[in-house]
C-alpha cells in the first residue's frame, strides 16, 4: 500500500500519537508531497514538541 493511502485511512490514529507523545504540528514530507510515492516509500513524518 502506498504511503499516501495509509496516511488518509491513519489521518485520526497519527494526531491521536502526536497528542499522546506531547507534541504538535505534525507535517507530512518526501514523495508523499511531490505525488510520486510507491508501494515501497516511507511515511516521512514531522512534529514539534511541546515544552
Amino acid at each position: 500500500m502506498k504511503p499516501s493511502a495509509t496516511l488518509e485511512l491513519q489521518r485520526h490514529a497519527i494526531r491521536e500519537a502526536t497528542m499522546r507523545y506531547q507534541a504538535t504540528n505534525p507535517r507530512v514530507f518526501g514523495s508523499i508531497v511531490h505525488g510520486n510515492d510507491t508501494d515501497g516509500s516511507d511515511l516521512d513524518l514531522l512534529v514539534d514538541p511541546l515544552p
